[in-house]
């Protein structure tokens, strides 16, 4: 007998298509919804734009700049205006430019009127913007007649990264309040990484600098601290009428440290305290010895375990206080200290021996700096008397613990390599690199 209908499995499919197809044109809506309240909203955002930019043509030349800003004058840097419900930020900038076409301070030909016009930046910025796009207008406006000398000296910096390349938008934060009216700028370099203000007003270390760009590290001058910095490498910046004042700065991008300590029997060793101290130097204590831009107390977790995502690149050293955490440095998979390139992610395991009073960690490479494994190490002495042979790890590196603080003759010997023979005098936990000449 034949029937007419449909079956419930029929209807369920039907059902999950039709859900599907309304779960699709929602979507679409949505997305129709947000362009038209993103095209209503940049409409009202070039409008505040265009306002904006007729208010500061009808200032005198004089009053065109920024409140805090480097030309000075009457104008907000920033200013928040709402308009049905959505707040919108306009951020004003005003520089002097130096045009190229009849010279630039400090070059040849030399320009010594560099302040030939002010260029304005205005941006506009609002709440849930589609892309990112703010609406931005760019406009130059120049003095009536011919340019006329400027008080003040012209700031000049250049920012690189790590290889020497420019880095393009990085910003830049100036302040200077040893005058008045004080100096608060934020801004940031052009597409050749260079940054240069003419009409900055003369002053004796206190421009403040600070130069950074996001997933990237900082660079900076600093201020004299008596007790912590007294003498500060880079100090904040001088500016001599008529000169130009030259500085360059370096950032790159963030790299990810992760640190795992253990035992010499490869165990988790959890809660280890210990200090990361970088090679870069911000200046210098009362007794000339170097501080250090990064100069950490750090601590693994306890499954031994450390992650640092915000590392500059650098060369870490990793120290701990052998007696108070009792232990010593037996050797790690990354020969200390820890060299770290710029946007790269590092792991470095940590081994760790129980404390003795003398003890020599000793890493083996090749000339040209690799490690060498499987080579044997001679260790003795005759009084007291001490006689062992260990050979180097997977690392390149073997431990020597337990030892005296005295002179050791060291015997080391690998396959492909010319014999080498040292004396050495161990005291407290000594590190010592040797390198081995290929045989010929």
């Amino acid at each position: 007998m034949n029937t007419k209908g449909i079956t419930l499995i029929e209807t369920i499919v039907a059902m999950g298509i039709f859900a599907i197809a309304i779960a699709g044109l929602y979507a679409l809506f949505n997305l129709g919804t947000r362009v038209l309240g993103d095209n209503r909203s940049r409409i009202d955002a070039t409008a505040l734009s265009n306002k904006r930019m007729e208010m500061i043509r009808n200032l005198s030349y004089d009053d065109i700049g920024t409140v805090s800003g480097i030309p000075p004058g009457t104008i907000e840097r920033t200013e928040i205006t709402t308009i049905n419900g959505i707040d919108y930020t306009i951020t004003t900038d005003v520089i002097y430019i130096d045009d190229p076409f009849d010279g630039i301070a400090g070059e040849v030909p030399d320009d010594l009127f560099n302040a030939d016009y002010k260029r304005i930046r205005i941006e506009v910025t609002w709440e849930n913007m589609m892309n990112d796009l703010p609406v931005i207008l760019i406009t130059d406006v120049s003095p009536k007649g011919l340019e006329t000398a400027l008080s003040g000296g012209t700031i000049s910096f250049t920012v690189f990264d790590a290889l020497g390349d420019p880095v393009s938008t990085a910003d830049v934060h100036i302040e200077n309040t040893d005058i008045v009216p004080i100096i608060d700028i934020d801004t940031q370099t052009t597409a050749n990484g260079k940054l240069t203000l003419p009409g900055a007003p003369p002053s004796l270390e206190s421009y403040d600098i600070i130069v950074s760009k996001a997933g990237y590290s900082t660079d900076q001058t600093y201020e004299v601290d008596l007790v912590d910095n007294p003498n500060p490498d880079p100090p904040p910046l001088t500016v001599f009428d008529g000169v130009v004042t030259e500085k360059s700065f370096s950032i790159d991008l963030l790299s990810t440290l992760t640190i795992n300590t253990y035992t010499t029997e490869s165990a988790p060793l959890g809660n280890i305290d210990f200090a990361l101290q970088g090679s870069k130097i911000i200046g210098t204590d009362g007794d000339e010895a170097p501080i250090y831009k990064y100069s950490v107390a750090q601590a693994t977790d306890a499954s031994g375990q450390l992650v640092l995502n915000d590392m500059e690149w650098d060369t870490y050293d990793f120290i701990i206080d052998n007696i108070g955490i009792n232990y010593d440095i037996a050797g790690a998979n990354l020969p200390l200290p820890i060299s770290i390139l710029p946007d790269t992610s590092h792991s470095v395991e940590i081994f760790l021996a129980p404390h003795t009073d003398h003890s020599i960690l000793v890493t083996v490479r090749g000339e040209t700096g690799d490690l060498i494994e499987d080579a044997s190490l001679h260790l003795t002495s005759i009084v007291p008397p001490y006689d062992n042979t260990q050979v180097t790890s997977s690392y390149g590196q073997t431990f020597f613990s337990d030892l005296s603080n005295i002179n050791y003759d060291l015997n080391v010997q690998a396959d492909g390599y010319d014999e080498y023979d040292m004396e050495i005098m161990v005291e407290d936990a000594t590190t010592l690199d040797i390198f081995l000449t290929e045989s010929t």
